[in-house]
C-alpha cells in the first residue's frame, strides 16, 4: 500500500512540476508557497513514503516476526491523510 501511495504522491508532484516548467507561470509563481509545496511534496513526501514501503516489505525477513496489518494500514491512512 505504501508503494501505491508513493506512486500517487510522486505523480501529483510531477504534475505540479509541469506547471513550474512553463516560463510564464514560473515567473508568476516564483517565490510563492506553490514552489515550496512542490519541493516538499517531491523530496519529503516521496522519500519518506518510499522508506516506509521498504521497511514494511523487508521487516519480516530482517526480524522474523510479522507486523500488524491493521496498524500498518492505520499508519498509511494517517500519514498520507496528514500530508
Amino acid at each position: 500500500m505504501f508503494a501505491v501511495a508513493y506512486l500517487l504522491v510522486f505523480t501529483v508532484g510531477g504534475f505540479t512540476g509541469m506547471w513550474l516548467s512553463h516560463v510564464g507561470l514560473n515567473i508568476s509563481l516564483h517565490d510563492t508557497f506553490y514552489v515550496v509545496a512542490h519541493f516538499h511534496l517531491m523530496l519529503s513526501g516521496s522519500t519518506i513514503i518510499g522508506c516506509f514501503s521498504g521497511f514494511y516489505y523487508y521487516f519480516t525477513s530482517f526480524f522474523g516476526v510479522k507486523y500488524s496489518r491493521f496498524f500498518s494500514y492505520m499508519h498509511l491512512i494517517y500519514y498520507v491523510g496528514g500530508q
